[in-house]
């Protein structure tokens, strides 16, 4: 039976959550197999790697509002600053102020993680799992 979209997101932000507890991964499977939402380990690691990439898509997303929301509050300070400022001292710091934040905002950036492997042995078999 196929899951509907609404269940399947409510199982990507339990993942979410354990992920964030710390729960190691072969935890995660356990309970995801044992939860019956997949059938296999390959199928869960699946459902990992989905929750995983809408977590990095939603830090991504919040990051950029971030960076909005601290360049609009230094152009508010900016402006609140008389016309004459910039030639005081505390004129000038506020501006270099502003051009430091910018340049550390604009170097922030998420990097994705290296995909987790599983390797399982079973009779002297190896498995890889990506």
């Amino acid at each position: 039976m196929k899951t509907t979209k609404i269940e399947y997101q409510k199982r990507l932000n339990t993942l979410q959550q354990w992920l964030v507890e710390g729960a190691s991964t072969s935890e995660i499977h356990t309970r995801i197999i044992d939860n019956g939402w997949a059938t296999s380990i390959r199928h869960a690691c699946r459902l990992i790697a989905a929750a995983r990439k809408k977590w990095e898509a939603g830090e991504q997303k919040y990051m950029r509002g971030m960076h909005k929301v601290a360049a609009q509050h230094r152009r508010q300070t900016i402006k609140e600053t008389s016309s004459g400022a910039e030639n005081k001292p505390l004129g000038t710091r506020i501006i270099l102020d502003y051009k430091k934040d910018s340049n550390k905002l604009s170097a922030i950036t998420i990097y994705k993680k290296p995909s987790t492997k599983i390797e399982i042995i079973i009779n002297r078999t190896k498995t890889t799992f990506n």
